[in-house]
């Protein structure tokens, strides 16, 4: 009888403990899972943050080239107000020194001044080679510009 009543109280701890694990196990498993769908969720994010910034970049980048373009001819043409409008968004500290305007350039324009020089440069030694072959030249413009550390700061 003590045997038998051993070998139940056994049984029932042996249950008990199996229970106890498969709780532990599905606890387990639930934390794993909310954590890993925690984790998506912050990469998610950051994903969708980042796109964001690209986005703004993009936009910035394109605002800029179309003043750039278009800056020059607008000035020439346009009424005061958009001469006033075209100076004021190449920089600031405007003052005029021996008859001449000077203009102290926001970032993006006093690095587009920096690099044009050797721009300038890159593209008069490809001009002769590739003038028949665009491809070529925009591979060749590409790879000249690729190694020049002024770009790249």
């Amino acid at each position: 009888m003590k045997k038998k009543n051993t070998n139940e109280h056994a049984n029932r701890l042996f249950s008990t403990f199996d229970l106890n694990l498969t709780a532990c196990m599905v606890a387990l498993a639930i934390l794993s899972k909310k954590s890993k769908m925690e984790e998506k969720s912050r990469l998610k994010e950051i994903l969708e943050d980042t796109q964001t910034r690209i986005d703004t970049w993009i936009t910035r980048a394109e605002e800029l080239f179309i003043f750039a373009k278009t800056a020059k001819t607008q000035f020439e043409t346009g009424t005061h107000e958009e001469k006033r409008r075209i100076l004021q968004s190449l920089g600031s500290n405007l003052f005029l020194a021996e008859r001449t305007l000077r203009v102290e350039l926001n970032e993006p324009l006093s690095l587009i001044k920096a690099m044009a020089p050797e721009a300038k440069s890159i593209i008069s030694k490809l001009e002769p080679v590739f003038a028949n072959n665009p491809r070529l030249k925009q591979a060749k413009l590409n790879e000249e510009f690729a190694k020049n550390k002024i770009w790249w700061r």
